[in-house]
């Protein structure tokens, strides 16, 4: 027997150890604690196997779930803040042009000539302004709204009020606004396609798509040509710095519905929230091509809207910072 503190072996039967004098156990204490600590390491749990994969997978839906829910914030919060409210109230004096086509706005001609148009239904402008011709008085909002389909704020005009100044006096003023529109609309017209035959004609669709392949090669084919033609669809008419701009819809850019390997982490979040298969949600990109308009084709441009079609003439084309741009254009047939 030895002694379990020192080590020093002692005699069978002794009691405590003749080196240190630590008492020793007897066959009966150790059998005891033999049977008490077997059922412990009986009891203990067996370790079960560690799977890397589960705990990637788990991994991978954690970094989905937060990415997923600070995108839904970050989205949610610039609505939050455009409240639908009046930002100021205008009053003018101008000419009641009347309304050219049907659903479009009445029309004004300012004191400068300039022509203006605020949206308002058909029968309040009769209501409000009478005939064409007449000089009358104009009271109108600019209000603020959230736009869901471009999801950022956008303000918008609305005529809550007008009354008569003066009955037909502005007629003569319309008939020698638009017989110079017609004129100036003519003359660029007939300059735009005497010159055609010599100037490529593309899609926005097309052009957008050979700029981003290859810059160069595109400089090469439509630019020093003496203008180019572009047709596209419109997807909205905006003023920028002064300049109106008619944004075409350029190439369409279908990406991999899984471009992270999010498939199955996304999937099971997708079902659980009730929304399908996140690997069958569609993936794409615009480009889009922005087309600058000359002055005179304002009222014109003024009558576009999304998703109709429309041509023009420019007199050059650029790439700048991934957008394709056209300068001085005016509308012609393609």
């Amino acid at each position: 027997m030895f002694c379990h503190k020192c080590g020093n072996q002692s005699l069978e039967g002794a009691v405590f150890c003749k080196k240190c004098g630590t008492k020793l156990p007897t066959e009966d204490s150790a059998q005891q604690s033999f049977i008490a600590q077997k059922p412990r390491e009986q009891a203990l749990p067996k370790k079960s196997g560690f799977s890397v994969k589960k705990f990637l997978a788990l991994i991978v839906l954690a970094i989905f779930i937060i990415l997923f829910f600070s995108i839904a914030s970050i989205r949610e919060e610039p609505k939050f803040l455009c409240q639908e409210k009046v930002l100021n109230t205008v009053t003018f004096e101008a000419i009641y042009a009347g309304i050219d086509c049907e659903e479009c706005y009445p029309r004004f001609i300012l004191e400068n000539g300039e022509d203006y148009s605020i949206p308002l239904f058909e029968d309040k402008a009769e209501r409000f302004f009478g005939e064409v011709g007449n000089k009358v008085s104009v009271t109108y909002e600019v209000k603020q709204y959230w736009d869901e389909e471009l999801y950022e704020c956008n303000e918008y005009e609305e005529i809550k009020s007008g009354r008569i100044i003066e009955v037909g006096t502005g007629l003569a003023t319309i008939q020698h606004q638009q017989k110079q529109e017609k004129t100036r609309f003519e003359e660029e017209r007939f300059k735009a396609q005497k010159a055609a035959p010599n100037i490529p004609k593309v899609t926005a669709q097309i052009l957008s798509s050979d700029y981003s392949t290859n810059e160069l090669a595109a400089d090469n084919k439509y630019r020093g040509k003496g203008g180019i033609i572009i047709h596209g669809t419109v997807e909205s008419v905006q003023r920028t710095f002064g300049v109106i701009q008619v944004i075409f819809e350029g190439k369409r850019e279908y990406l991999s519905n899984n471009p992270f390997g999010l498939e199955e982490a996304g999937d099971a979040l997708f079902r659980a929230m009730g929304l399908g298969d996140f690997s069958n949600i569609p993936s794409f990109v615009t480009d889009y091509v922005h087309i600058g308009l000359d002055k005179s084709q304002e009222n014109m441009a003024a009558k576009l809207r999304k998703g109709h079609q429309a041509t023009v003439r420019c007199k050059d084309v650029n790439y700048r910072l991934g957008i394709v741009t056209a300068n001085n254009c005016i509308f012609t047939d393609w």
